[in-house]
């Protein structure tokens, strides 16, 4: 209920609501969560919205057919998906980083590809795809690769803050032109007070300024990225 009252609140407000849930299956059940977050779900009494998020992040690793539910109610519905290419975990190097014996790239590359070519027939009028990528910045190089592989795809940048990514770093996941990507930060802009009696309007005050920093510190890293002044 909480995580239903948040998403509300957000979308009162105006907000795109990004569910960092991480879901896929087998296609059937794939099928369900999409309904879930995304669309609508058959109830005894007819279709209803359940989450009704805008964004949910999705696992590849099921192949083609776990992604497919999901890319029919992004067109549905209006609504956009983030697949798993390269996490901001040092053991996302444990999968993602092993190279495919015909091409001799990390896998994370095949990844990148194929949300690119699935985000084809989903490209808005501002040349942004419904089928974004999530990409950490805790990997600058292989995110500058990657922001390549991907002109046309919108990336999720976790490990921004708290896990060491920069702004320098998250930098390298937007386009040349300062635009293409989200950067998420939880742990910096929300755990940083220095004691358990803050009041509620002291830690108010403090998010707000943390988030005032990190988009100050974001937009110079991004303009600088982009050769603006």
């Amino acid at each position: 209920m909480a995580f239903m009252d948040t998403i509300q609140m957000a979308k009162e407000r105006g907000l795109i609501v990004i569910v960092d849930a991480k879901r896929n299956d087998v296609a059937a059940t794939a099928e369900a969560y999409a309904n879930a977050f995304l669309g609508r779900t058959r109830l005894p009494w007819g279709d209803e919205p359940v989450f009704d998020a805008d964004c949910v992040t999705i696992s590849p690793f099921l192949g083609r057919d776990s992604l497919n539910p999901f890319l029919r109610a992004c067109s549905k519905y209006g609504k956009g998906v983030f697949i798993l290419v390269k996490t901001s975990n040092p053991g996302s190097r444990d999968l993602q980083d092993v190279k495919e014996a015909e091409s001799g790239q990390p896998i994370y590359v095949r990844l990148a590809r194929t949300v690119a070519e699935l985000g084809q027939e989903t490209i808005g009028k501002n040349g942004y795809s419904s089928v974004g990528a999530v990409v950490g910045a805790t990997f600058p190089e292989q995110a500058k690769e990657l922001r390549q592989l991907m002109p046309r795809s919108i990336i999720l940048v976790p490990g921004y803050g708290s896990q060491g990514g920069t702004a320098q770093d998250a930098a390298k996941c937007f386009n040349p032109d300062g635009l293409g990507a989200v950067v998420n930060a939880s742990r910096s802009i929300t755990y940083t007070f220095q004691t358990p009696n803050i009041s509620e309007k002291e830690y108010a005050h403090l998010v707000r300024n943390n988030v005032e920093k990190m988009a100050a510190e974001l937009n110079t890293a991004i303009r600088r990225h982009a050769g603006m002044k």
